[in-house]
C-alpha cells in the first residue's frame, strides 16, 4: 500500500485481502494461545448433560457452509435411534468437532467429509468420526500430530490460515472429557479422526439433575 497500490484497484484489493487474511489468522492464534494458557493454568470445564446428536447437527450445518464455499460435500451419519448424551462442556465440545471438520474440509481437494456418531452402550461410550478424502498424513507425522505448533505441511497450513494449535486444543478438550482420540490416515487417500467419549450412567444423569452444581468446574482442561 505504501508503494502506491491504492491507485491500482486490483493491487489494492489483493493487498487488502492479504491483510484481512493475516489479521484473521493472528486473531485465531491469539484466541488459541489464550485458551491454552487458561488450560495450563488449570481452568475447569463447566460440565452438563449434552445431547451429541443435537450438537453434531449444529456442527454439520456450519460445516456444510464451509464445504459448499469450498466446492465440497459433507454428510452426517447417526448410527443409533435415540439421543447420545454425555457430560461435558457444550461450547468446548462444539469447538472440538468444528476444529476437526474445518481441518477435514481445508485439506480435502476432492471428495467429501463424513461426520458420524455411534453409541455403544455395551462399551459405555460414544464414538464420533470425522472422515475425509483429502491429502492424508504421512506415517512419520502421526505421533507428532497433537503437539503444539506442529504442522505436517507448514506452507499449506499457513496458506490456509492454520495456527498449528487446532489439534493440540482438540486433544486437550478430549482429555478434559476423559475421552480418547486417534487417527487413521494414508497419504493421498484421506484421514479419519476418531473421538471416544464416556457415556454417563442413568444414575449419574439423575444426580446431575438433582444437583447440577456438583458437576460444574469438576475437570481441569488438559488433565
Amino acid at each position: 500500500l505504501k508503494r502506491g497500490a491504492l491507485e491500482e484497484p486490483e493491487e489494492r484489493d489483493e493487498a487488502l485481502t492479504i491483510i484481512e487474511s493475516e489479521v484473521a489468522r493472528l486473531n485465531r492464534l491469539v484466541a488459541d494461545l489464550l485458551l491454552l494458557a487458561r488450560a495450563d493454568g488449570g481452568e475447569k470445564l463447566a460440565k452438563q448433560p449434552v445431547e451429541l446428536d443435537t450438537l453434531l447437527l449444529e456442527v454439520f450445518r456450519q460445516g456444510r457452509l464451509l464445504a459448499t464455499a469450498s466446492g465440497h460435500s459433507i454428510r452426517l451419519r447417526l448410527g443409533h435411534e435415540d439421543q447420545a448424551t454425555v457430560l461435558g462442556d457444550p461450547d468446548r465440545l462444539k469447538q472440538l468437532f468444528l476444529n476437526l471438520v474445518d481441518n477435514a474440509i481445508k485439506y480435502t481437494q476432492e471428495g467429501e467429509v463424513v461426520l458420524s456418531l455411534w453409541k455403544d452402550e455395551a462399551l459405555g461410550e460414544v464414538r464420533v468420526e470425522v472422515q475425509d478424502t483429502g491429502i492424508g498424513i504421512a506415517l512419520e507425522s502421526l505421533p507428532q500430530l497433537f503437539r503444539r505448533f506442529y504442522r505436517t505441511d507448514k506452507a499449506r497450513s499457513r496458506q490456509l490460515g492454520g495456527t498449528g494449535l487446532g489439534l493440540a486444543i482438540v486433544h486437550w478438550i478430549v482429555q478434559a472429557h476423559e475421552g480418547a482420540i486417534s487417527v487413521e490416515s494414508e497419504e493421498n487417500k484421506g484421514s479419519t479422526f476418531i473421538v471416544s467419549l464416556p457415556l454417563p450412567s442413568n444414575d449419574t444423569l439423575l444426580k446431575y439433575k438433582s444437583s447440577p452444581t456438583a458437576f460444574r468446574s469438576a475437570t481441569p482442561i488438559g488433565t
